[in-house]
């Protein structure tokens, strides 16, 4: 007896729909993941940029004072500002502490060449620096 041979040849409808609902899911799932890395990295490097902003306006300042300009540095609507020009955005407070006050413990007390400079962010950071006077 002879056997009739079948080839089957492609996919039935419900493989096809099978495989595509796995690759959607897998494609989803990726989609999402990558998102919110971007929005964690977006989030990560805005709080860098700020802190990089904190230091430099730091700098500045103390470059100021380092060399006795008449620089006048101060914080009106949440933005630090040298001479009335917006120099920082996002800035809660600015403090000039003489005798190094607050920022570290082994500073001599008396000495009124020291200047520390406390700068606070809007999200609550803070930011200190020493500087000498001239």
């Amino acid at each position: 007896m002879a056997r009739a041979c079948t080839v089957a040849r492609g996919m039935t409808l419900v493989e096809l729909v099978t495989a595509l609902l796995v690759a959607s899911l897998v494609a989803a799932i990726v989609l999402v993941s990558l998102s919110i890395d971007g929005r964690t990295h977006g989030r990560a490097m805005s709080r860098r940029r700020r802190e990089d902003d904190a230091w430099l306006a730091l700098a500045a300042i103390a470059g100021d004072i380092s060399r006795g300009g008449p620089a006048v540095w101060k914080v009106t609507d949440g933005t630090l500002r040298r001479d009335g020009q917006p120099y920082v955005d996002g800035v809660q407070a600015f403090v000039l502490r003489p005798d190094g006050q607050g920022a570290d413990a082994s500073r001599v007390p008396g000495d009124h060449r020291v200047v520390a400079l406390h700068l606070v962010l809007d999200d609550g950071r803070r930011f200190v620096r020493v500087v000498e006077q001239p």
